[in-house]
C-alpha cells in the first residue's frame, strides 16, 4: 500500500514539474510580432481628386448636352417653317433652311462628342477606383526592412495587405528601417515582453503596454482591441 501511495506520489511530483517553457513536448514560442498595414494616402489623394474631376466633368456634360438637346429641338421646329416656306417656293429662304440644318448636324456633333467623352471618363474612374482599392486594402511591396538594433534583414518577397514585424525579445524597444518604392521611412516601438500559456498549453511570449516612440510617416493609427498587446495590435501607417 505505502509503495503504491508513494508511486502515486512520485507521478504527480513529475506531472506538475513539467514545465511548458522546458522540455515536456510543449515548447516556448519566442514569436511577438507587430502587425503593420501600409495605406499610400498620397496616392489615394490623386487618385480621389482625378476620380471626383472626372465625375465633375461628366455632370458638366450632361448639362451641356441638355442645353443642345434643347437648343437642336428649337431649331427644328423652326425648320419645319422655313421647309413649308421653301416648299412653297419661297426661294429666299432657302440659304435660311441650309443654315438651320448646319446648325442642327454641329449640334449633334457636339452632342455625340460630349456623349462619348463621358463614356470614356466613367470608363477611366472604373479603372482608377480599382486601383484605389489596391490602395485602400494597404497592398504595398516593403523593398528593404531591417531592425536598426541589430541591422538583421527581414525578407518580405510578395505584395501582401498586411505585415508581420518581430519585436525583439532582449529589449523594450524595436526599431525599423523600411523602403517603399525608393523612400525610407523609420518607426519605433516600445513595449514590455511576458509570458503566457494558451489554451493549448503552449507557452509564447508577448508584448504588452505596445506604444509608438516615434515614426517618419505622414500618420499612422494603432489599434488594440485591450490593452495593447503585440499579437493583437494592428498599426495602419499613411504615406
Amino acid at each position: 500500500m505505502k509503495q503504491s501511495f508513494y508511486i502515486l506520489i512520485g507521478w504527480m511530483i513529475m506531472a506538475y514539474a513539467c514545465d511548458p517553457c522546458a522540455d515536456c513536448g510543449e515548447p516556448l514560442r519566442y514569436d511577438p510580432t507587430v502587425k503593420m498595414v501600409f495605406i499610400n494616402q498620397d496616392s489615394a489623394d490623386v487618385l480621389n481628386d482625378s476620380i471626383q474631376f472626372n465625375k465633375d466633368s461628366i455632370t458638366t456634360n450632361t448639362a451641356l448636352r441638355k442645353v443642345n438637346t434643347d437648343s437642336s429641338r428649337v431649331l427644328q421646329d423652326s425648320l419645319l417653317i422655313v421647309d413649308t416656306l421653301v416648299a412653297a417656293g419661297k426661294e429666299e429662304y432657302v440659304e435660311v433652311q441650309t443654315r438651320f440644318n448646319q446648325t442642327i448636324d454641329s449640334l449633334k456633333i457636339v452632342s455625340d462628342s460630349l456623349s462619348s467623352y463621358s463614356k470614356q471618363l466613367t470608363a477611366i474612374n472604373t479603372e482608377l477606383t480599382k486601383i484605389l482599392t489596391v490602395i485602400n486594402k494597404g497592398t504595398v511591396q516593403l523593398q528593404q526592412t531591417s531592425i536598426l538594433e541589430t541591422g538583421a534583414a527581414l525578407i518580405y518577397e510578395d505584395s501582401m495587405t498586411s505585415f508581420r514585424l518581430p519585436l525583439l525579445l532582449a529589449s523594450s524597444q524595436t526599431s525599423y528601417q523600411i523602403t517603399i518604392d525608393g523612400i525610407d521611412y523609420a518607426i519605433a516601438f516600445t513595449y514590455e515582453t511576458f509570458e503566457s500559456i494558451d489554451k493549448a498549453r503552449v507557452a509564447k511570449v508577448s508584448a504588452g503596454n505596445l506604444a509608438v516612440l516615434s515614426h517618419s510617416f505622414d500618420s499612422l493609427t494603432l489599434n488594440c482591441p485591450s490593452d495593447c498587446i503585440s499579437d493583437d495590435a494592428t498599426v495602419t501607417v499613411y504615406f
